[in-house]
């Protein structure tokens, strides 16, 4: 399996695994960023600025939603008054047996990496707060993306317990979850009941078996309307 892995290109696979083979095997998918995305990457900018300088920092440009950000800048703020230490765009990478590897590391030694927009710790907490901006329509909460933060950052913070609050900057609306590690190596896992950990296993072995077979089903989804994957035959 040469590939790290990653929430994007694991929520890709869960999505669709002929659109995981497209643009991360055969490479025909060739990458674009929609106005949207771009949109997106410029109000993460402006929010990690923040997050290490200060509100005042930074010039928002768009009133609609400037409170709901702002507003979010201030409760990390109080975090940092109340001791935590904080840390924006933290990237983090895991061999998937508990040590950490560099972002750049190649596979085998590199198997998973996260970039955590906000993370934060305390010396006497003993849990670890992840923050992540999102933009657009609120969807339901994304266990894959905090499972893998946590199985990231586990090597680093040394903590088990993960509580993530996925922050909407569009509507102000705040979606909660919490996780608790308790593995060290994904092979190992016995899949349980209710655990976020369950979803990015699962994603994680159905990622290996589509490469140790060559099958990538096409997988019909809420996205296909917009998938850019020509050869498929949900179009």
């Amino acid at each position: 399996m040469n590939i790290v892995l990653s929430p994007s290109n694991l929520k890709t696979f869960r999505d669709c695994p002929r659109k995981f083979q497209a643009r991360y095997v055969t490479k025909e998918l060739k990458f674009t960023q929609s106005p949207a995305a771009a949109r997106g990457e410029q109000l993460h900018a402006l929010m990690e600025a923040a997050v290490k300088d200060g509100w005042d920092s930074i010039k928002w440009p768009e009133p609609g939603n400037l409170e709901y950000a702002r507003g979010f800048i201030q409760t990390i703020w109080n975090l940092k008054a109340a001791g935590w230490l904080v840390k924006a765009e933290l990237e983090t990478a895991t061999d998937g047996l508990g040590n950490v590897t560099g972002w750049w590391d190649k596979p085998p030694q590199n198997f998973m990496r996260s970039k955590i927009d906000v993370c934060a710790t305390h010396p006497d907490k003993d849990h670890v707060i992840v923050i992540d901006w999102k933009t657009g329509k609120a969807y339901d909460t994304d266990l894959i993306q905090l499972a893998v933060n946590a199985l990231c950052l586990y090597p680093i913070t040394g903590k088990t317990k993960y509580q993530a609050m996925f922050a909407y900057l569009d509507s102000g609306t705040v979606k909660d979850a919490s996780l608790e590690i308790d593995i060290l190596h994904p092979a190992t896992y016995e899949l349980k009941d209710n655990s976020p950990l369950t979803d990015v296993m699962l994603a994680i072995r159905g990622v290996k078996k589509a490469y140790d077979e060559n099958q990538w089903p096409a997988t019909k989804n809420r996205f296909c309307n917009w998938c850019e994957v020509q050869a498929c035959p949900n179009k």
